[in-house]
Parts: structure tokens; C-alpha cells; sequence
């Protein structure tokens, strides 16, 4: 099992919601997890693909069963189950 990082609060979120998708602005994604760093506004941090230690993100979406989409406008992550 993976070391819990500071996106568990998230993952742990995202395994509780029950619906097929929900979006997220950036405030309240730091309400869970507290500050973004700054990659985080840009569309790469949030892409779906194959985990990557840099990227503690992906991980999250494997663990979860969730792909992210970054609405780079209005600052707002909607997570689209993949997984039933």
C-alpha cells in the first residue's frame, strides 16, 4: 500500500461520493487538502494517465476510480467516475 500524501483527504472525498461526477472549485479542494502549489493551474497537474511520483494526483484518480477535468476559467476540477 502507497504512502498517504497530502491529496488523501481528497481521495478519501471522492470514495465517499456516491454520484457518477462532481466538480470542485479550487477552494474547496484546499479546504481538503490545503494549499495547491502552483502546477496545479495548469492542465497537466490534473491529467488522467499513468501515475507518476511527481504527479501525486494521478494516483489519486488510480485509487479512486475517478478522471479529472480542469476548467482552467473559473478555477474548478469536475471528477467524472470511471469506475463503477
Amino acid at each position: 500500500m502507497s504512502k498517504p500524501t497530502k491529496y488523501q483527504p481528497l481521495a478519501d472525498y471522492l470514495n465517499a461520493f456516491h454520484g457518477r461526477e462532481v466538480t470542485l472549485s479550487f477552494a474547496e479542494i484546499e479546504a481538503l487538502v490545503g494549499p495547491l502549489p502552483k502546477s496545479a493551474y495548469e492542465g497537466t497537474f490534473w491529467s488522467n494517465g499513468k501515475p507518476l511520483p511527481f504527479r501525486p494526483i494521478r494516483l489519486i484518480q488510480q485509487q479512486t476510480g475517478f478522471a479529472s477535468y480542469f476548467q482552467s476559467t473559473a478555477l474548478k476540477v469536475r471528477f467524472e467516475r470511471t469506475k463503477p
